[in-house]
């Protein structure tokens, strides 16, 4: 598992950044993992955005969790409050998954001992050690690599992530279940999570359906006696009303938006079903961490960057000269968003029918639609 340069075994106090999504912390989940497995006795650290805390708070392997809002415009005031905090914990390592040339001055500034980093930043001379940057696979094994700052083999390793759900929230989602007479039922049952969040939207980064197609693809999923719960989060309300008041038929039709209080509760349900179907978002993570099968629709973003080589989780794209483009390419999605525009009910189905092992009735693609207006 080492190779000959590991640094050592007796990280008392370990300190992690990790400024990015509720995605990019489940992702840097297997990396923690073995840092607690080669450091039994250390205390772990992690340092992450205000909007990532519970599900940070949730990974046993981590014994505190420092937030810090960096997507608000800090003040040189915070920044000093920050680095004060930090060098207070006297850490003996400091690993972070940033690339922007704040990370290795914060590191550095942390009074942490042995900082690790990758070595494309500018200011890499103030890390210990630096890790080749390979922006090209999984991007948890991207972030997995890092551990080669200490010497581990991160490339005979597999870097999925594991999200233990707590046993109060397992009960929910059981009671949850008998509520909506779910578990007296043999049909097959799949979660749809169409939703993604306002921060995207506020940077015009479009990563999901038109509500039509969303309606329409539970339509088709609801006349082949498939249970469908149809879930989203607080920035989803107008398209959840939207797409559940295009249900033609709710006899095995559940709205399950508003009903889950936290991620926790989500996975739960997620963990329970025989099938999520979503975009690249959180629930997708969520999904991959709790091991049920998944199909996801992708267009501007690149499948292999965020989901493990594993027939569990099925991408569906449309192929095209310009696909993937968003971070590679461009910042932002275009305003033709041809590569989701152009993918249809019936690309997601064939996958469905893959995974569920179940022959659909897929004529009826075709729906009438609500106004938007009207709601």
């Amino acid at each position: 598992m080492f190779y000959d340069g590991y640094v050592s075994k007796d990280f008392k106090r370990i300190l992690l950044v990790c400024f990015g999504g509720i995605g990019d912390v489940i992702l840097f989940f297997p990396t923690i993992k073995i840092l607690k497995e080669i450091n039994a006795n250390s205390e772990i650290t992690l340092l992450v955005e205000p909007r990532c805390k519970s599900v940070a708070e949730k990974n046993t392997n981590i014994t505190n969790v420092i937030t810090f809002d960096l997507k608000n415009k800090p003040s040189s005031s915070d920044y000093l409050a920050l680095i004060k905090k930090l060098r207070n914990q006297n850490f003996d390592l400091a690993i972070s998954m940033g690339r922007s040339a704040m990370v290795p001055l914060l590191l550095f500034l942390s009074g942490a001992k042995y900082r690790v980093g990758y070595s494309t930043n500018k200011l890499k001379f103030l890390y210990s050690k630096t890790v080749e940057l390979d922006q090209n696979q999984y991007a948890g094994k991207m972030y997995f690599d890092l551990l080669k700052g200490i010497g581990v083999n991160t490339d005979i390793l597999n870097p999925i992530p594991e999200i233990k759900i707590p046993e109060n929230e397992i009960k929910w989602s059981e009671n949850w279940f008998k509520e909506k007479l779910l578990d007296a039922s043999e049909l097959k049952k799949v979660i749809i999570h169409p939703g993604a969040s306002n921060i995207s939207k506020q940077k015009n980064i479009i990563k999901t359906w038109e509500p039509e197609k969303w309606s329409n693809l539970i339509n088709n999923l609801l006349e082949n006696n498939i249970k469908v719960i149809l879930a989203g989060g607080p920035d989803d309300k107008e398209d959840i009303e939207f797409i559940s008041n295009n249900i033609t038929n709710k006899t095995n039709f559940i709205n399950a938006y508003g009903e889950t209080k936290n991620l926790d509760q989500l996975a739960a349900l997620i963990k329970k079903v025989d099938l999520l179907i979503c975009i690249d978002s959180a629930p997708l993570n969520l999904c991959v961490g709790v091991g049920t099968e998944c199909v996801a629709i992708f267009g501007p973003t690149n499948e292999n960057k965020i989901l493990p080589k594993n027939d569990k989780f099925t991408p569906v794209r449309i192929n095209l000269d310009c696909t993937p483009c968003l971070w590679d390419k461009r910042q932002t999605t275009c305003q033709e968003l041809t590569c989701l525009k152009k993918l249809e009910v019936n690309n997601i189905l064939s996958e469905i029918e893959k995974k569920l092992k179940i022959n659909l009735n897929t004529n009826n693609t075709d729906v009438n639609f609500k106004s938007k207006v009207e709601l």
